[in-house]
This record gives C-alpha cells, structure tokens and sequence, in this order.
C-alpha cells in the first residue's frame, strides 16, 4: 500500500516537471487566456424568452415589431440621447416560438389575470407580463423601449403589457 502511493507521488511529480519543462519560459496568463478563448467559442449562451421564460436555442428568436421615430431635423443639444448616438424606438414583443402554444384564453377577465410572483429559474406555463406579472391574452402584446447604440447590442427596457398600461 505504502509503496503504491509513493509511486504515483513520483509519477505525479514527474508529470508536473515535465509540462513545465514542456513550457519552457513562456508566460502562464498567456497559456491561460488561449484556453480561456478555445472554451469561450465552443460555449453558446441560451437566452429565455422575456414572455414564456422558455430558453431559446441558437436561431430561435422572439417575435417583435419595431416603430422606428423619424429622424429630428434640427441638430439636438448636447447631453441628450441623439447628441450621444442613441436611436430611440418603441417595440411590441409577442413572444417566441413556444408563446404561441401557451398562450391564454382569449377571454380571461382582468381580475383571473392577477398571477403571483414568478420563483427564479421556473418557466411558467404562460405568457406573462415581466412588469405587472399578469397572465396574457392570445391578443395581448408587451410594450418596450428599445435602444440601440452603434457598436452595441441593442437594449430592451420593458414598460408593460397592452392591459397594465391601459389601466385595465
């Protein structure tokens, strides 16, 4: 027994003094951002729906219409959003491709669709309203501000369903 160990002790020294010697002077932060980047490119990041919570595959996107404002003619001051390159736009999300299968009824009334809080990390079986957590309609659409900078993602800022900002 004792001895077995002390052979893989000896092993395990003679592997870790070869690799270094295999690494000869070369810098370890280099050795370790090429691994961090080989494994940063074969990760793909699953984005859930803003509606369903359901996690969409690469390709799958959320339905959304986007109302671009036209372009102010006078040129804006300075410190406003268009001085800083910021192209505001209103947005109607209906949801992924699972929304359409859950879906509500389209005649549920306004004190059925009062849900409780969401727990973290469930997926719920219908569409909700991300702003005041209602269930939505086969009709109903969620309405947000998008915001788009160039060189940037775009930005989605959710101002509610058309039922919560309706006063329904």
């Amino acid at each position: 027994m004792e001895y077995t160990v002390i052979i893989l002790l000896g092993i395990l020294i003679i592997i870790l003094i070869a690799s270094i010697i295999r690494l000869g002077g070369r810098n370890f932060t280099q050795l370790a951002d090429a691994m961090a980047d080989m494994s940063r490119q074969n990760f793909k990041v699953l984005r859930p729906c803003p509606l369903c919570k359901s996690l969409l595959k690469p390709g799958e996107k959320v339905r959304m219409k986007v109302f671009t404002a036209p372009s102010p003619k006078k040129k804006s001051t300075q410190g406003t959003k268009a001085a800083m390159g910021i192209q505001d736009s209103l947005v109607h999300i209906y949801g992924c491709p699972y929304c359409d299968e859950r879906s509500g009824p389209a005649d549920l009334g306004p004190e059925e669709s009062r849900a409780e809080i969401i727990p973290f990390g469930k997926a719920t079986p219908d569409r909700r309203c991300p702003a005041c957590k209602a269930v939505l309609r086969k009709t109903d659409y969620v309405v947000a501000r998008m915001f788009e900078q160039e060189g940037k993602k775009p930005h989605l800022h959710v101002l509610g369903c058309t039922r919560c900002r309706s006063g329904l």
